[in-house]
């Protein structure tokens, strides 16, 4: 130590640096790099691949970016991802993460690693989401101490929910998300207890505006400040550092993030909403409090009356607003996770598995041992009543409930549970150390400790404790490195990629291609075809037609598929499990296909009824298939049908055309990719004008000359048809394509 510190005295400056700072150092640097070694762990024993569904969109942007340019990708227009309607990716993606993507590429090549894009945003969530250790240990440090923050970085570095979506591959929102939400939290937490106030408060802001702009979890993290503002201020512990730190970090955040596209409507929904108004409350209540001070007995009975009048006033015309929409409703999905009772008013959600409830298992799995001593540092918040315990409070109660209302919000669950097990270790441990210390003792002379009853407490029983939560932290390590073994595998399987490969040679660009919205971003990127829905899961509409098609039986559903030009259709071995979810969302969004779920399903049973048996996810999947089509029947079909798999054996096709039958994996699990046929006699839909209107504003020949492309299957301009105010029987779904989820 001390020939580190002449170094630095004889070559560079005469510094003034601590034993314990230098330690510090060590320990976060480190740790770093264990995080960091865990993280790439599954590419430095195989290879760069991306991770999920959601990252392939990514990766599209970044590579668009890298090529094209931002300015470009802002306006960039496609019609490869929900077709026809097409997407505008600048407008519907944040752009944070493909920004960052192809920032580290340069970076990697600026040092020399001379890798390409793929490979740089497959490796950037580890390096970023390593990162996350240091604002881990700042916020245990501002609510305890040291020794609290120490355990903290160490517990979140080990944590397995964290782990998940900061690992290689996992490039997506989440990687650069959770780093931002720690340091604006962090930033806060210190603004409140430091005398450089305002800058902290400014970093907090900057760290919060750029987690609007990165993931659409900012509304959590506007909504905690929120809540903390309001009760601090009602138990009376408000004081200017709070109401400033609070009022700079929200303006400055919404200042930034109102400058994507994705948030052109940011400033007039509910959710900043409500953080505009605590600041407006923040504000007021504090110059009331200031004032009221110093006025006598009429002084102060006239600031109440006009400050009740103030907010009955603004009560009236917060109502009138919400009446004409001129602020839009919380988000769907913000509100199923703040009430998970209204989950199942949308089956588009709920079809998603991390947007289910988190069990028991989940919860322990992603926080392990540390779990343990939640509940103590929850205490220890409960029992110190500072500003900074409050607001840990909050925020550990606040993110264990999303985690438990839905699954994949573990990520943000784990390092907050991490801060308060440190925090609960630590008020555990205080006690123990001052016995190991020999403190607590008045009178050091024996004869005098015995007269007075002051016995000195053994230290076997510290000894044990510190053992024992060692093991629990050791257990936590081997849960770690288990659980980052596991991210070695692909989680693309062998029978994908030869699909995507066959399609990428076999398919055109422009041939689209129907299966159920999981696979559309991996197709539409790996496989370089067209799609008709895929995660983004932003046209509930077309989702349910997606869900209709797969559905109704082939002789109505051909319809469908000759209308959206349908060439090739993916099903996978699996969508045998996800067709209760096709079911619903077409009931749910496309009624107009006659696809319900009693017809279909029995919730009694919990099996399909015949009239599953034949629709053409059935036919597709069953075809030359008689074996599995047996263990399907006998498994997934109502009670009645289960010994009557025979009957609905597939031997032929009408419509469709095997091309590809992937070999099974050790899952035995496939996929199959057909060729759709349209025969001379195939029926289309009704073409007719619903009304006299529609056919009164089009003239005959442009109706007619739309009927032909159509039917020819040749490129349309299907916006200019809805401008027009052109409906269709069985088309009226055009006029819903706004109609998101």
């Amino acid at each position: 130590m001390e020939a580190i510190k002449s170094f630095f005295n004889k070559y560079l400056i005469d510094i003034k640096i601590s034993r314990d700072t230098i330690l510090k150092i060590l320990f976060l640097t480190f740790l770093y790099i264990i995080a960091l070694l865990m993280r790439l762990y599954p590419y430095l024993v195989n290879e760069a691949y991306i991770r999920a569904y959601d990252p392939y969109i990514q990766y599209y942007a970044a590579k668009y970016i890298e090529q094209h340019g931002l300015l470009n990708f802002l306006s960039s227009y496609s019609t490869n991802f929900w077709y026809p309607w097409g997407k505008y990716l600048g407008e519907g993606l944040f752009l944070i993460i493909p920004v960052a993507g192809v920032l580290f590429h340069k970076l990697l090549l600026l040092l020399g690693f001379n890798v390409d894009l793929f490979t740089a945003v497959a490796l950037m969530p580890a390096f970023v989401g390593s990162l996350t250790i240091f604002p881990i240990y700042g916020i245990a440090k501002e609510v305890k101490n040291d020794r609290a923050a120490m355990f903290a970085a160490f517990l979140a570095a080990m944590s397995p929910g964290l782990l998940q979506r900061t690992v290689t591959g996992f490039y997506d929102n989440e990687s650069v998300g959770i780093l931002l939400v720690l340091l604006s939290l962090y930033f806060f937490v210190k603004s409140e207890r430091s005398e450089k106030n305002i800058n902290y408060s400014v970093l907090a802001g900057l760290a919060l505006g750029l987690l609007t702009i990165n993931w659409g979890l900012y509304r959590y993290v506007y909504e905690l400040l929120a809540l903390y503002v309001v009760i601090i201020t009602l138990i009376g512990k408000a004081d200017t550092e709070t109401i400033t730190s609070y009022v700079i970090t929200i303006f400055l955040a919404l200042s930034i993030g109102s400058v994507a596209p994705r948030n052109a409507d940011l400033l007039t929904s509910t959710d900043m909403f409500i953080a505009i108004a605590v600041s407006i409350f923040a504000i007021a209540f504090q110059i009331i409090y200031v004032i009221y001070g110093r006025l006598g007995e009429k002084g102060k009975e006239q600031v109440t009356k006009l400050s009740i009048i103030i907010i009955v006033l603004m009560s009236f015309i917060v109502a009138v607003l919400f009446s004409f929409r001129t602020i839009s409703p919380l988000a769907d999905k913000f509100v199923r996770v703040i009430n998970p009772l209204l989950r199942d008013i949308s089956p588009a959600f709920s079809s998603v598995s991390e947007n289910q409830p988190a069990s028991w298992g989940t919860i322990f799995l992603g926080i392990y041992a540390a779990v343990i001593f939640v509940p103590i540092g929850v205490y220890y918040f409960i029992e110190d009543r500072s500003k900074e315990s409050i607001f840990m409070l909050l925020t550990t109660l606040t993110s264990i409930y999303f985690a438990a209302s839905i699954s994949r919000f573990i990520v943000v669950a784990a390092p907050i549970a991490a801060i308060a097990a440190s925090v609960g270790i630590d008020y555990l441990l205080e006690p123990f150390a001052r016995i190991l210390r020999g403190e607590w003792f008045v009178h050091h002379i024996k004869p005098i400790k015995r007269a007075l009853g002051e016995q000195r407490l053994p230290k076997g029983e510290a000894v044990v404790i510190y053992g024992l939560i060692s093991l629990l932290i050791l257990a936590s390590v081997n849960h770690a490195v288990w659980a980052t073994q596991g991210f070695v595998t692909y989680d693309m399987a062998s029978y994908e990629k030869e699909a995507f490969n066959y399609l990428k040679e076999y398919a055109n660009p422009n041939d689209v291609v129907l299966s159920w919205w999981d696979y559309g971003y991996r197709l539409s990127v790996l496989a370089n075809v067209r799609t008709l829905a895929d995660n983004a899961t932003s046209n509930s509409t077309q989702m349910g037609v997606v869900g209709s098609m797969l559905i109704l039986p082939p002789s109505k559903s051909i319809k469908l598929m000759k209308k959206y030009n349908v060439k090739f259709i993916v099903v996978y071995s699996v969508d045998i499990l996800k067709a209760i979810w096709m079911i619903r969302i077409a009931e749910k969004y496309a009624p107009e296909f006659g696809v319900k779920e009693a017809d279909y399903y029995s919730a009694k049973d919990g099996g399909y009824k015949e009239a599953f048996f034949h629709s053409t996810l059935w036919t597709l999947l069953a075809y030359q298939d008689d074996q599995r089509a047996q263990f399907w029947v006998s498994n997934f079909a109502v009670k009645d049908l289960r010994d009557q798999y025979k009957k609905f054996l597939v031997k032929d096709l009408v419509y469709f055309k095997l091309v590809l039958n992937t070999r099974m994996d050790r899952n035995q699990q496939n996929l199959k990719v057909y060729e759709v046929i349209y025969r001379s006699d195939t029926p289309f839909y009704n073409m007719n004008p619903i009304n006299n209107t529609t056919e009164n504003s089009t003239s005959a020949y442009q109706l007619n000359t739309m009927k032909n492309n159509l039917q020819t299957g040749k490129e349309i301009n299907i916006e200019n048809w809805v401008t027009e105010g052109l409906v269709y029987n069985g088309y009226n779904l055009l006029l819903k394509r706004n109609d998101l989820s």
